[in-house]
């Protein structure tokens, strides 16, 4: 009898093992605060003005905010200025699972050729680690889907890196 209640015990462990930590459980990083960040950029199909594959900006200022794995950021300065003209804002949303984050801004300033109507779309994947920040921008149109879009259809990468201050 003694047995069969270790039996017992043991198949409850294991399954308390498999069910009680889910996802939901897994650690997530603390991605909020003021980052400074530098970009590089890389490969663009777009024509964007002044693009060139290897041009470096820094002290962009970069300022998240967490509610549990949702994730906001605002950019700051000159390039949060640049932002509200070109994409309609310099907000970006998303979320942070682990070391994991992602956060978009879809654009609402939109173009028109032709028939065809568009905006920019701009979307950071990256990581979080201690307290840098790490990873890529990728701006792509998202178009009507008119035919006339095929000359703005494009997308363009960066890469990023920033810091904020030690906690």
């Amino acid at each position: 009898m003694l047995g069969n209640s270790r039996r017992l015990l043991a198949l409850s462990a294991c399954a308390l093992g498999l069910f009680g930590c889910s996802s939901e459980d897994e650690f997530t990083a603390d991605a909020s605060g003021t980052y400074m960040v530098a970009i590089s950029n890389r490969a663009s199909s777009c024509d964007f003005k002044d693009w060139v594959e290897g041009k470096e900006t820094s002290g962009i200022e970069l300022v998240i905010t967490q509610d549990n794995r949702n994730i906001h950021g605002t950019l700051g300065g000159v390039t949060g200025a640049f932002f509200t003209v070109a994409f309609g804002s310099a907000e970006f949303d998303g979320s942070i699972q682990g070391d994991r984050l992602s956060m978009t801004n879809y654009g609402t300033r939109a173009n028109m050729t032709g028939n065809c109507s568009y905006t920019y779309n701009a979307t950071v994947d990256g990581t979080q680690t201690g307290d840098a920040i790490s990873g890529t921008i990728t701006y792509a149109t998202k178009t009507n889907g008119n035919p006339d879009c095929s000359t703005v259809e494009c997308s363009a990468t960066q890469d990023f890196s920033g810091s904020r201050p030690p906690r």
